[in-house]
């Protein structure tokens, strides 16, 4: 019984830290994730204004043209230098109808014109504002002309996300063989109360026993001696 009582307390204990853990796990990715995003979609966003903003490079001053021709919008907290090399993005333009016009692919390597195409494809017969596309987070802007698609990558934030989930799930199951340990450590001073409590209700049982037993037996000699004497009434 007390082996039970032990084994019911390690249960408990060990129920109560895994859905506490969980939690605290699940609302850590769950906000890393939805911080993560919308630092995307400003991103997103930025890009698409400078776009908005471009005039055609006779029209341009000097002074706004860079070696790489990277569009000039400020991120904050960014030095515009060290965000132009961290930063890989393609476009993707359509008519109203949907027919993809043209791709612009001067911020990233990795991708070809046919591979851009077939990603802004996929995100017309989608029809979501945004969202994930592979290893790329999506903007879909509506203009007067048609549809702009700006595709960024997010391959660093995807493996930001994946080390954050393990290194979180490696922290909980440590967690949860300590507190295996320790509540299989504790469980015998958790149940000692219960168990001097019955010790003493056995003890008293006893003790209660040889009290009444005395006066019992002295009752049931006194009435065999009086049926002995004067017998049955």
């Amino acid at each position: 019984m007390i082996r039970k009582m032990r084994w019911s307390f390690i249960r408990v204990s060990m129920v109560a830290f895994f859905c506490v853990i969980l939690l605290v796990a699940g609302v850590i990715n769950i906000q890393n994730y939805r911080v993560t995003v919308l630092h995307q979609d400003q991103i997103l966003e930025g890009i698409y204004e400078a776009e908005q903003r471009k005039r055609p490079v006779g029209e341009r001053k000097q002074e706004d043209l860079k070696k790489t021709g990277f569009p000039q919008f400020e991120q904050p907290g960014r030095k515009q230098s060290e965000f132009e090399y961290t930063t890989r993005f393609f476009i993707v333009c359509c008519d109203p109808e949907g027919s993809i016009r043209y791709v612009s692919r001067d911020f990233v390597s990795s991708v070809s014109e046919e591979t851009a195409r077939e990603y802004g494809k996929a995100v017309l017969e989608k029809g979501r504002i945004n969202g994930y596309c592979r290893q790329y987070r999506y903007r879909v802007f509506e203009r007067e002309d048609g549809k702009m698609l700006v595709f960024l990558n997010s391959e660093g934030e995807f493996q930001f996300m994946e080390n954050l989930l393990v290194t979180s799930v490696g922290v909980a199951a440590s967690c949860l063989v300590l507190i295996f340990l320790l509540s299989f450590l504790l469980s015998k001073r958790a149940v000692a109360p219960f168990v001097r409590n019955l010790e003493q209700q056995k003890r008293f049982i006893t003790d209660a026993g040889h009290e009444l037993k005395t006066p019992i037996t002295s009752i049931s000699t006194s009435a065999d001696v009086l049926m002995m004497l004067h017998g049955e009434e």
